[in-house]
C-alpha cells in the first residue's frame, strides 16, 4: 500500500514537472529571432500615404538571398543599419551589436520617406526582468524588405532606440 502511494506521488510529481517546463509565453515564429542570423518572420507594416510611410515587410532567415546572408553574418557584431539591394528588393538590415544573453529583439517601428531620405525607425526590446534567457552572447538582428529604391538617390538614415 504505501508503495502504492509512493509510485503516485512519485507519478504525479513527475506529471508537475513537465508541465511547469512550459514557459507559457514562448515566442511565436513571427517574432523569432534565429541567433544565426537574427532575422524575423514576415509580418507587413501598416501604410499610409501621408508623411511618405512606406510599406516594408519583415524577413525570415530562408526567404533571404544568399549575398543578403552573408551580409547580415559580415555585420551582426557591430550593429546599426545597412542597406542592400538584390532582386528588385532593397533589404535593410539593422542589429544591435553584441548582446551578453539571449531574449533581446530589435523591433521596426516606421519607415518613412522625407525627399530624398528614408528615415528607419526601430527600438531594442529587451527581455523582461527575471524572466530565463540563453546565457549566450546574442547578435539581435532583423531584416526588412522595401520595393527596390535607387541606393544612389536616396539616403538611408536609421533611428535605433536602445532600452536604457
Amino acid at each position: 500500500m504505501i508503495k502504492r502511494h509512493i509510485a503516485k506521488l512519485t507519478m504525479l510529481s513527475f506529471v508537475l514537472i513537465l508541465a511547469g517546463c512550459g514557459t507559457g509565453n514562448a515566442p511565436d515564429e513571427s517574432t523569432n529571432n534565429d541567433s544565426s542570423t537574427g532575422t524575423q518572420s514576415s509580418q507587413e507594416a501598416e501604410s499610409g500615404g501621408e508623411n511618405g510611410t512606406m510599406v516594408y515587410e519583415k524577413v525570415t532567415a530562408k526567404q533571404l538571398p544568399d549575398t543578403v546572408k552573408a551580409k547580415v553574418n559580415e555585420i551582426k557584431e557591430e550593429g546599426g543599419g545597412h542597406s542592400i539591394s538584390e532582386n528588385e528588393q532593397t533589404y535593410l538590415i539593422l542589429g544591435l551589436g553584441q548582446r551578453n544573453t539571449g531574449g533581446y529583439q530589435i523591433e521596426v517601428t516606421k519607415v518613412e520617406r522625407k525627399e530624398d531620405t528614408v528615415h528607419v525607425y526601430a527600438q531594442e526590446v529587451t527581455p523582461p526582468e527575471g524572466a530565463m534567457v540563453t546565457q549566450a552572447i546574442t547578435y539581435p538582428t532583423t531584416v526588412i524588405s522595401l520595393d527596390n529604391v535607387d541606393e544612389q538617390e536616396v539616403e538611408f538614415t536609421y533611428h535605433i532606440e536602445e532600452a536604457k
